[in-house]
């Protein structure tokens, strides 16, 4: 596989490992938080239980459970447990219709003028979509891919194209992990939720490992 940078705007041409070549575009950095507030007027996202505690003066103060909240309280286990299971999957939905825009979006390509790929398809007793979108990403995941980098990098260069300066995508992957991570530890402390597998200057920093955000490693 390899890429090539495309004239002077964040359009980068990519070759998977079957050959194919596509343009990748930069993913808007609003995009996710438009999903998500699109999706909670759907479905509402989860909410952690509660307690009270009482503050000076007997004032009532009502608080978010945590991990270590619901120690010792069987109810309260029952019902974190409940939580985490329907945020879980309410994340889910997130990031499958993150994945789904990207695709749509933010990877740029002609389907083949010739449908002898349909028929190979069909010959081999699969069934490609009628509908345009939904063949354009058939094909995406059934032609073009052809490697777990090709599947990594179709969600991760978007993402790497979006940012002020690139990272290689190895301190991308490690990017996108190190967020998560971060807000899930910040949950587990103040019973906050994780939302979105994002991270902040500081996590790119530390993905690179020397402080300085770097160049593609295999830009051309």
């Amino acid at each position: 596989m390899n890429t090539t940078y495309v004239d002077n705007t964040r359009r980068r041409e990519y070759t998977s490992a079957r050959g194919i070549t596509v343009t990748f575009l930069p993913l808007p950095p609003t995009i996710v938080e438009q999903i998500e507030v699109i999706y909670a007027q759907e479905v509402p996202r989860p909410e952690p239980p509660t307690y009270t505690e009482f503050a000076l003066g007997g004032i009532e103060v009502v608080q978010a459970h945590n991990e270590t909240t619901i120690k010792g309280d069987p109810e309260a286990e029952v019902a974190f447990d409940a939580y985490k299971k329907a945020l879980a999957a309410w994340t889910d939905e997130v990031n499958t219709r993150l994945a789904r825009y990207v695709q749509v979006n933010c990877v740029d390509f002609d389907l083949p003028e010739s449908d002898d790929w349909i028929k190979r398809q069909e010959y081999a007793g699969l069934k490609v979509p009628d509908d345009p979108f939904d063949r354009r990403l058939y094909y995406l995941r059934t032609e073009f891919v052809g490697s777990q980098d090709d599947a990594l990098n179709v969600l991760a260069i978007p993402m790497q194209l979006a940012m002020e300066r690139s990272v290689d995508l190895v301190a991308a992957e490690r990017f996108l992990r190190l967020g998560l991570e971060r807000r899930e530890a910040a949950d587990e402390e103040g019973g906050g939720a994780v939302t979105k597998p994002t991270a902040n200057v500081e996590d790119v920093k530390e993905a690179n490992g020397d402080g300085v955000v770097g160049e593609t490693a295999d830009s051309t």
